[in-house]
């Protein structure tokens, strides 16, 4: 197995890992009232189309580098929606997982820009935070 199809593999792993941890967490607030199904079948689809896509474009590729912005661009839109509609102020722990697996690329472009993805809708969401 070449080092970039392991690595692909790998990110979509804990990729995938977070997403069915995620879903089956919000699935629960649903149970505690905290959360609506409708809100909760609206993140499941904003959080597994895109690695639904990822994992398609992995079958296909495997050691497609466009699997790495696909992880970044998809994770992005489910942080994106959880920071402006959610009540949850841990929200930042979700990104943890994902910049801990980009690591394992030793590409420092992926991982600065994850990281400046991350910090950049964490300071609109602040901002956001404070006019509103």
């Amino acid at each position: 197995m070449n080092e970039q199809k392991l690595i692909n593999k790998r990110i979509l792993g804990c990729w995938t890992t977070m997403v069915t941890i995620l879903i089956a967490a919000y699935l629960l607030e649903v149970f505690k009232h905290s959360r609506t199904i409708g809100y909760v079948l609206i993140f499941s689809a904003v959080t597994a189309i895109p690695l639904i896509i990822s994992w398609m474009i992995f079958k296909q590729h495997e050691s497609a580098p466009a699997i790495r912005i696909m992880c970044m661009i998809g994770f992005s839109i489910t942080y994106s929606f959880v920071l402006f509609t959610g009540n949850t102020v841990a929200v930042f722990v979700y990104a943890w997982l994902l910049l801990i697996a980009f690591t394992m690329t030793s590409d420092m472009k992926s991982v600065i820009g994850f990281g400046s993805i991350t910090v950049l809708l964490n300071i609109i969401s602040t901002v956001y935070d404070i006019i509103a």
